[in-house]
């Protein structure tokens, strides 16, 4: 393990993953979508999201090892 990071978003009251991501900027991003479309779906809640930092595991790992490589990006949008 390389002790790399992993940032999952989740609610905060059960602490339910929806989504993991590479980076904090990244995570930080879709909550704020996720809380834009509650907003516009009237079902806000203050605080009921939440980014909790972790180790990412060795599929956490794998993931980012192939996400991060050159052969990889030539499947990003420029």
């Amino acid at each position: 393990m390389n002790n790399q990071k992993v940032y999952v978003l989740r609610d905060a009251e059960a602490g339910n993953e929806i989504e993991r991501f590479t980076t904090l900027e990244e995570a930080e991003e879709v909550l704020a979508i996720y809380e834009a479309d509650d907003k516009k779906d009237g079902m806000y809640q203050e605080g009921f999201y939440e980014i909790d930092e972790q180790e990412a595991d060795d599929e956490d790992e794998a993931y980012i090892d192939r996400v991060t490589s050159p052969e990889y990006a030539q499947f990003l949008p420029m």
